[in-house]
């Protein structure tokens, strides 16, 4: 239940008036597609709540938590973006969540997002979180591990696709498998070293769970996973795993604008590593780092942090996790050529495409690339590269379901210099968004 008190207080903290924060959870209602009572009812409404004359029901209180970032101990969704000291906690909200979003839960795309406030908690929840299981791990192997390595299996498999074909390609089987396959096990009573064996995999489940709801523009609810998922990799004395969600948190606040907290989760993931030998694991990590640092257009400490992943990658050896594989010189040289977009350095922009474009590199990555290569030409004045460039991205990226990718065409064709459906390459490229995604050019 929400309080008055506690309304009135988030309502005062964000500066906002009664009449603001009514048009504010009327906004949040019409994303949902839920009508609410009338401007002047709703403004009443407030008031008694914030008075205590009577509390808001499950709906209203919904919408108070999302516009207020407030926790709603009634909503499941609301605590997900907290970090959880007990474990049972975790799996309610993980189940809750996987069955709201299964169901195409509208909030979950358009939920506030996490403040600074709370990302430090997720941070500090984690890393001090003083857990015995979290200083333990299986001396050799494990026995009873099958159910674990099943779950392993299914979402290497499941991965290889979302690199492949995008995040929306993945979801509703990975929600399912999840909630039917993984959930049970969770409450399933194993020996201990089985079950921190259930409970690592569970939260490569729910990273990939995060993962994919990030790539689909689903950003509330890749924030939840990613949240839940580290308060799994604890239960499994998973620092890596720990690490890996951090690090996630890292890039998706990047692309999200939030710049400062990218840097905090991202050295907090390297923090997560210590004592746990993994140099691609770090290397990765490290290069979170670098890309908020460019963000935030500190050229000198990108170009350390980076020079800091390139020697640590070099100790990469056999004995890495097998999720890590895909993290190979290419994908640490586009980690690179995005650090360098952003800081506006052409030259070294397209030194590290050069590097990280190969006959393997997946139908995602080449199209995240090849538009980090168009954006690089663009600043170089290079108009005929940076359209032919683009154009390319927007044919291979044929059948890709990744509203990242539609993201990178739309900041493409927003910096755009006027007249450029004149220019014959950049006027390629605005024909090909007309025929494949005519919503990002009507949207400038």
């Amino acid at each position: 239940m929400l309080h008055g008190e506690d309304i009135r207080a988030a309502r005062r903290a964000r500066g906002w008036s009664i009449p603001i924060l009514a048009a504010a959870l009327t906004e949040a209602a019409q994303r949902q597609g839920v009508h609410l009572m009338s401007p002047a009812s709703l403004k009443t409404s407030i008031s008694r709540w914030e008075n205590g004359h009577v509390s808001p029901d499950d709906l209203y209180s919904r919408l108070l938590a999302a516009v207020l970032y407030l926790p709603y101990a009634g909503d499941p969704l609301a605590r997900g973006v907290e970090y959880p000291r007990d474990i049972v906690d975790t799996i309610t909200v993980l189940d809750a969540l996987a069955d709201a979003d299964h169901g195409g839960d509208a909030a979950l795309a358009t939920a506030g997002a996490i403040t600074s406030m709370g990302a430090s908690q997720v941070v500090t929840g984690y890393l001090f979180a003083g857990s015995p299981a979290l200083a333990l791990g299986p001396a050799g192997p494990v026995r009873g591990v099958e159910v674990a390595d099943r779950i392993r299996t299914t979402v290497a498999a499941m991965m290889s696709m979302d690199f492949a074909r995008g995040g929306g390609h993945v979801r509703r089987q990975l929600l399912e498998f999840f909630r039917t396959q993984v959930v049970p096990q969770l409450h399933a009573v194993h020996p201990e070293a089985v079950r921190r064996e259930i409970f690592s995999a569970a939260a490569e489940v729910a990273q990939l769970l995060g993962w994919s709801a990030y790539d689909a523009g689903r950003h509330p609810a890749a924030i939840r996973y990613f949240v839940q998922g580290l308060r799994l990799a604890e239960e499994g004395s998973d620092q890596l795993m720990g690490g890996r969600l951090l690090a996630n948190l890292s890039h998706q606040a990047n692309f999200m604008g939030r710049f400062d907290d990218a840097v905090m989760y991202a050295r907090a993931a390297q923090q997560a590593l210590q004592g746990r030998h993994s140099p691609a694991v770090e290397t990765m990590c490290v290069m979170m780092e670098a890309r908020g640092l460019a963000s935030l257009s500190d050229q000198h400490a990108t170009a350390l942090v980076i020079h800091r992943a390139e020697q640590i990658f070099e100790r990469r050896h056999d004995d890495e996790p097998g999720w890590i594989g895909y993290y190979d010189p290419a994908e640490l040289a586009g980690d690179a050529s995005h650090c360098w977009r952003d800081l506006q350095l052409a030259p070294e922009t397209k030194t590290f495409v050069g590097e990280a474009l190969t006959e393997d590199t997946p139908p995602r990555t080449r199209a995240f690339i090849q538009m980090v290569a168009a954006d690089g030409a663009l600043v170089a004045g290079d108009l005929d590269e940076a359209g032919a460039l683009a154009a390319a991205a927007v044919v291979n990226g044929g059948d890709l379901r990744s509203a990242r990718y539609l993201q990178y065409l739309k900041d493409f064709h927003d910096r755009l210099p006027p007249g450029a459906a004149r220019h014959r390459a950049l006027a390629e490229f605005v024909d090909l968004l007309h025929t494949h995604h005519p919503a990002i050019v009507a949207a400038r």
